[in-house]
């Protein structure tokens, strides 16, 4: 009498958690299935592409994957300095770069971040529920690539992949032109922390050298721009191979372990019903969900392994099974054979 009472007083509850539960095992194989087959194998095509010089690539056009050094007609350069002024009349060189083929400079200063995260009103009252953060704010940003070429060829990075190992540098004390006046609101920055005001510099730049990078596109008159993969790096191609496997591993295993993790959450959510009665008993009741997670997630980590073995080798399991009953056949032909002749 006093189960049904619970079961009637949480009803609500555990239809929800039985349609929560439902919802988070579909959504669990889909992932699964996806991370068997919805994984672009971007590596693989990257490996089926011969690997060319940029100097042999006269006249073809379409996918290629092609090697060389770049160039430029126009390098590029940038400088950084440092100005204790609010204007800037007798700067003092931070960092001076030129021949480069890429940079990115981000200018930042360290601030306290005030946000309203709630706002309420009732009549002619409002309050709001505000938080403080310590943080760098990005003041101003530029990036650019150069004319570049490889061979003879031109390519656009801006719209490929880029993989390539650039310099990084991050520098303090930066002049960042227009900074308006700092509002602390009263707040101090933490013992790991700079000085509020503090600005830095965060760069990162390629420069023109000699060493020897890989383009895989769609090579067209006007030259590398586009493709489906359209990566640019200087990684080998062996490489590059290996280091797109790798990811789309990642990627695969990723999803698997978000499929277990809703696999797991939802059958104990479909469990609820039952684990509702142990909730009458205080040590029982914690003991009967903690072994309803353990057996889900076991139950979860089995099937998303089982279904990933199945969708990778479900034609190594047909042929057996087609391999059985053909064997079956036999032996029960043999068998009928011997039948008809000891009769006779």
């Amino acid at each position: 009498m006093l189960g049904g009472l619970l079961v009637a007083d949480k009803s609500g509850a555990i239809v929800k958690g039985i349609a929560i539960g439902i919802v988070c095992i579909l959504l669990a194989m889909l992932l699964t299935f996806n991370s068997v087959g919805g994984v672009q194998e971007v590596s693989n095509d990257v490996a089926a592409i011969p690997l060319v010089s940029v100097n042999d690539l006269d006249g073809q056009r379409g996918m290629v994957k092609a090697f060389g050094t770049i160039s430029t007609e126009s390098s590029l350069s940038f400088e950084l300095v440092k100005c204790a002024e609010v204007v800037c009349l007798s700067p003092e060189l931070l960092l001076s770069e030129e021949n480069l083929a890429y940079y990115k400079t981000t200018l930042q200063r360290f601030e306290v971040i005030r946000k309203v995260e709630e706002q309420e009103s009732s009549g002619s009252r409002v309050s709001e529920k505000v938080t403080y953060k310590n943080e760098w704010v990005t003041k101003s940003e530029k990036e650019q690539w150069a004319d570049l070429k490889i061979g003879s060829v031109k390519i656009n990075p801006v719209k490929a992949r880029t993989l390539i190992d650039t310099e990084r540098e991050e520098l303090t004390g930066v002049y960042i032109e227009g900074l308006t006046q700092l509002e602390t609101y009263g707040r101090q920055p933490a013992e790991d922390e700079p000085a509020f005001g503090t600005t830095r510099a965060v760069v990162t730049y390629l420069p023109l050298d000699d060493r020897e990078y890989t383009v895989v596109g769609e090579l067209r008159s006007d030259g590398f721009s586009a493709g489906d993969p359209f990566i640019f790096t200087d990684l080998s191609d062996s490489q590059l191979v290996s280091r797109l496997g790798g990811e789309e591993s990642t990627s695969r295993w990723l999803m698997r372990f978000v499929a277990f993790v809703l696999l797991t959450f939802g059958f104990t959510s479909i469990l609820s019903p039952i684990l509702v009665f142990t909730d009458m008993i205080p040590l029982a009741g914690k003991a009967a969900r903690s072994a309803a997670t353990l057996v889900s997630a076991i139950a979860a980590g089995i099937i998303v392994l089982a279904t990933v073995f199945l969708l990778n080798y479900w034609w190594a399991i047909a042929f057996i099974i087609i391999l059985g009953l053909f064997g079956f056949a036999f032996i029960a032909s043999r068998k009928t054979n011997t039948n008809t002749e000891q009769k006779s």
